[in-house]
Formats: structure tokens, C-alpha cells, sequence
């Protein structure tokens, strides 16, 4: 079974909460301001990091005086989500460990996503939608 974005989005707007429930459309419209950050960190040379879900890596590859720079994408998945969620790496596989070659990693911050990769959304959306997001997807996995 695939589990896609539209099935992401649709179960994080099910989910029930004692303190605030959102809707498909503020869930779709956080999730895509997600992927703007990440697309815009990429941008800016910077590696992209959820603390409790992943961290998107930019590694160089070529050498540093050759040019054009050749980067190679690494995603690392977090040892506090694979922990939470009884998930472990296949035999043979090692976890990559970061080291001079990679590109700084730039934390999540709730409220630039929401300030400059959304309209109308707010830190606390944005905040509890990604949470949500993060629970389901250990769920499913």
C-alpha cells in the first residue's frame, strides 16, 4: 500500500484533539509551506533539520576546488523518531554521520515557516499540523 500526501493530509485533519483540530485545507496549506522551507533552505545552501523526524543533508562530493560543485542529498532520518517508533535500519546499512563535507543544518523554526512560507497561517498551525504530521507518519510506518 502507498501512503501519499492527500492520505497524510486527510488523516491529520481526522485526528481528534482535546486542544485544537484542524482542517484539510490549513493541513494541506502547512504541509506545502513545509516543503517551501525545505525547498528554500536548499536554496540558501543549508541543510534542513527536524530535530524528532530527519535532517535533509547537502554533502559535497567533487572536490572543493573543482568546479562546478558537485552535492549529494542525504536524508537521515531521526534517532528519537526511529526509537519512538520501533523502526530499525536494515542489516548492513549504517547511519551517515555529518562531518566537514556537509552543509550547515538549519533547524525547523515554526514561526519563519509561518511568517515567510505561508499566508495566513501562524506558528501554533503550523506547530500542531507538523506534530500531527510527524505522529502519523511513525504511525504508518
Amino acid at each position: 500500500m502507498v501512503y501519499t500526501e492527500e492520505s497524510l493530509v486527510r488523516d491529520v485533519a481526522g485526528m481528534k484533539s482535546r486542544v485544537r483540530e484542524f482542517d484539510e485545507r490549513t493541513c494541506k496549506d502547512v504541509w506545502e509551506a513545509f516543503g517551501r522551507w525545505i525547498v528554500d533552505s536548499f536554496a540558501r545552501g543549508k541543510s534542513p533539520g527536524v530535530p524528532y523526524l530527519f535532517r535533509l543533508l547537502w554533502r559535497l562530493e567533487s572536490g572543493m576546488d573543482s568546479f562546478p560543485k558537485t552535492y549529494r542529498p542525504i536524508f537521515v532520518m531521526s534517532d528519537n523518531f526511529m526509537k519512538a517508533h520501533n523502526l530499525l535500519l536494515p542489516k548492513g546499512v549504517t547511519k551517515h554521520v555529518e562531518d566537514a563535507l556537509c552543509a550547515k543544518v538549519e533547524e525547523v523554526n515554526f514561526a519563519k515557516i509561518a511568517f515567510r512560507h505561508s499566508q495566513y497561517l501562524t506558528k501554533d498551525d503550523v506547530y500542531g499540523v507538523t506534530r500531527r504530521c510527524i505522529t502519523r507518519l511513525g504511525q504508518v510506518m
